[in-house]
């Protein structure tokens, strides 16, 4: 199957680690051929011109702040893909219901939501999709296959603790996120290494970051708390390469990923509690925990398990 994948995509994507770069290769892994188009002002035209080349089975679309391809030139592609019979769909991981998200406006003018089928992490809020006339299916993030595993102690790294993310100019709406990293660098002064927020650790290197901490914490903006069906790329990123996640229960992650990862309340409180409560554990118990989360995450929870589901979805 031959994919027109339009994002930050491709040997020009602005970095490999891109979320649309891990579902290129794990698209390819399965078998189809991607074909990366970079969004930008004129990446129309080189769409128009993949869809006269060649046989294209399927138009994916992932939309990039900054990059800005024009919206209306983007749905005027879509119309193209409809006379043709090529079905088109976007791929996102963040929420934008209850959010200030720049002016992005969840609606049909909105190339991100113009196509035949929408994905998104936000589980949350399927009948405000389907009130928009938006055909909306939920699919929660996933981490990439290769680069599931413990990583290599590295002496740079090396804490207790482990914080990954931003914290800085966070959603407003979203409080938590600043409270629990000051709460986390004042109970472990000295012993908690950071990444994020100017400091960037990817690819396998962040596995070598979990490897050399022995446990890490976690959030996620969900905004019914237990009862969401939001979370960040965290939790599958984090069980899968190879790290004890302490992370706010949410009711559907729990579902999906189990003893994976160690679930605890949403007062900050709780989860320090939950933190030191891991450190205590012995390194068996502790490798033990790692090599089950990983293997979990490998067989469910990759974005190979995410584009089958999706073009499942859209019939493919």
């Amino acid at each position: 199957m031959n994919v027109v994948y339009v994002g930050n995509v491709g040997p020009a994507a602005h970095a490999t680690y891109t979320t649309e770069n891990h579902v290129a290769k794990s698209l390819a892994a399965l078998g189809h051929t991607v074909i990366p188009v970079m969004e930008g002002a004129d990446c129309g035209i080189e769409v128009r011109r993949q869809l006269r080349a060649q046989s294209v089975d399927l138009v994916l679309y992932t939309r990039t702040d900054g990059l800005r391809w024009d919206h209306g030139d983007a749905i005027d592609c879509w119309d193209i893909c409809r006379g043709r019979g090529i079905p088109t769909a976007s791929l996102h991981l963040d929420a934008f219901f209850g959010l200030d998200r720049r002016g992005v406006k969840v609606a049909s003018g909105n190339a991100l939501f113009a196509v035949d089928y929408v994905f998104t992490a936000d589980g949350d809020h399927q009948p405000d999709f389907a009130d928009r006339g938006i055909n909306h299916h939920w699919l929660p993030p996933g981490v990439l296959f290769e680069e599931c595993g413990p990583g290599t102690v590295q002496a740079e790294f090396a804490a207790d603790v482990a914080w990954v993310g931003s914290s800085r100019g966070y959603h407003r709406e979203w409080p938590r996120r600043p409270q629990l990293v000051a709460a986390l660098e004042q109970a472990y002064a000295g012993r908690l290494t950071r990444a994020g927020d100017g400091v960037t650790v990817r690819e396998w290197q962040l596995n070598d970051l979990y490897a050399s901490t022995k446990v890490s914490a976690g959030d996620s903006l969900a905004p019914k708390r237990e009862a969401s069906r939001y979370w960040s790329d965290r939790v599958p990123e984090a069980a899968g390469r190879g790290s004890v996640l302490v992370h706010p229960t949410i009711d559907a992650a729990v579902d999906l990923f189990g003893d994976s990862v160690v679930w605890c309340g949403w007062d900050i409180g709780d989860q320090l509690a939950a933190i030191d409560d891991v450190l205590t554990w012995t390194p068996t118990k502790r490798a033990a925990h790692i090599a089950a989360a990983v293997a979990h995450v490998r067989r469910e929870h990759t974005y190979r398990n995410r584009c089958r589901t999706m073009l499942h979805t859209i019939g493919l």
